[in-house]
């Protein structure tokens, strides 16, 4: 494959070399040492910039001098003897050598505005590829905190659902020593009917030990009156001293047990007491901590859905981005064609400009000279540019310098 004349499209080199694209459709510049593409629409690198055959100048082309207008063919003889000679005419070599170079010199000026134009387009290009980039970064990097916003909502989730578990054992407890202090509470009130019912068994055995007590003072009475006091009465005053020692120990007894009864009761109903208080207060805790664990997960939730529509608009913003790339590169395709056509059409005027003898520019208006008459027929074009002719082309064709179109000269401005 021969070497082909490239143009680097960098904005700080711009240097024009000759290169064979490799496999990979890659040109390097010897100048900034950069790869660039040829032919790749959808490559990130900037694409090298192929020169015609027609190169453009380094500097600004020179304006084109002015062209001398064809004259007519020859007038009738009537009208030859009236009319002043006409100017000597240009040969037909010269004058397709100076269509070929005025051209040229569109061609070149239209290819340098081209290169500027498509220099932009491929600086847009690049800065589309670098905000798509941004954004496929911002992409990733939203998605990568949808995730962990996810994971987050998750561990708050179990973080819930264990708290709930442990809210229900605490409850559980609750009713549980709850029904354990109803329980002792019931036993506490069944202790009090006992020791009521031990009180009031006390009480009789009291009354009893009084009766007894005033009985065998009767009787103590009763035998001191009676000095000859029998071997069995004696026998009856010692048993009933005993049933008075016996039933004054069962009291004793009975109060110790009763005093000792109501006070592990009382102990008992003071530890209940305090295990509910500090259940109370654990499940009051319990409580707060998942209504904070609640309070929590909302506001994970809110900042997953904020982050969740981030990442969406971010994406939409992405599709865009590329979207305009994908524009831009067929903006750059339509602008490659157009050059080629331009280069097709330069080289095709270059080619047929012996075939235009017939119709050669319009020189362009000069003013007359001060103190003499002017002898030419001045109009204006379509495009703007002033023109003039001899009178004697009035009623021939002339081409315009500036826009081609050809015009009829007219008699009057």
């Amino acid at each position: 494959m021969p070497a082909t004349k490239y143009l680097c499209t960098f904005e700080d080199c711009g240097e024009t070399f000759f290169a064979r694209p490799d496999r990979r459709g890659k040109v390097r510049c010897p100048g900034c040492r950069r790869e660039m593409s040829i032919d790749d629409l959808y490559e990130l690198l900037p694409t090298a910039v192929e020169i015609p055959a027609v190169q453009p100048r380094a500097h600004a082309p020179a304006p084109p001098a002015p062209t001398p207008f064809s004259p007519p063919p020859a007038p009738p003889p009537a009208a030859a003897a009236l009319a002043p000679a006409p100017p000597a005419p240009v040969s037909v070599p010269a004058a397709s050598l100076l269509d070929a170079i005025d051209a040229s010199r569109r061609l070149a000026v239209e290819q340098d505005q081209l290169l500027q134009e498509l220099r932009r387009h491929i600086a847009a290009s690049e800065e589309s590829s670098r905000n798509a980039s941004g954004l496929e970064r911002d992409l990733a990097r939203a998605n990568s905190e949808l995730v962990e916003a996810n994971e987050r909502v998750s561990k708050t989730q179990a973080d819930v659902a264990r708290l709930e578990r442990d809210l229900a054992a605490s409850q559980d407890l609750a009713a549980r020593r709850q029904a354990d202090l109803t329980a002792q509470a019931d036993a506490r009130a069944a202790l009090q009917g006992e020791l009521a019912r031990e009180r009031e068994r006390t009480a009789s055995a009291h009354v009893r030990i009084t009766e007894l007590e005033a009985w065998v003072q009767a009787e103590a009475k009763e035998s001191l009156r009676a000095k000859n006091v029998s071997d069995t009465g004696r026998v009856e005053i010692e048993k009933l001293q005993r049933r008075l020692d016996d039933a004054t120990r069962e009291r004793n007894a009975v109060e110790a047990d009763r005093k000792a009864a109501g006070a592990q009761q009382d102990e008992r109903i003071r530890t209940f007491e305090s295990r509910l208080r500090t259940a109370q207060e654990s499940e009051a805790s319990q409580r707060k901590r998942l209504d904070s664990v609640k309070v929590e997960l909302a506001a994970a939730s809110r900042r997953a859905e904020t982050e969740a529509q981030a990442a969406l608009q971010t994406k939409a913003a992405l599709e865009r981005a590329r979207a305009d790339y994908v524009s831009l590169q067929a903006q750059v395709d339509q602008l490659r064609r157009e050059k080629a056509e331009m280069a097709a059409r330069a080289a095709a005027t270059a080619a047929g400009a012996p075939a235009r003898e017939a119709t050669r520019p319009l020189p362009p208006a000069d003013p007359p000279s001060p103190g003499h008459p002017s002898d030419a027929v001045r109009f204006v074009c379509p495009c703007g540019k002033r023109l003039s002719a001899p009178k004697q082309a009035v009623g021939r064709q002339g081409q315009c310098p500036r826009c081609g179109e050809s015009h009829v000269i007219p008699a009057t401005a």
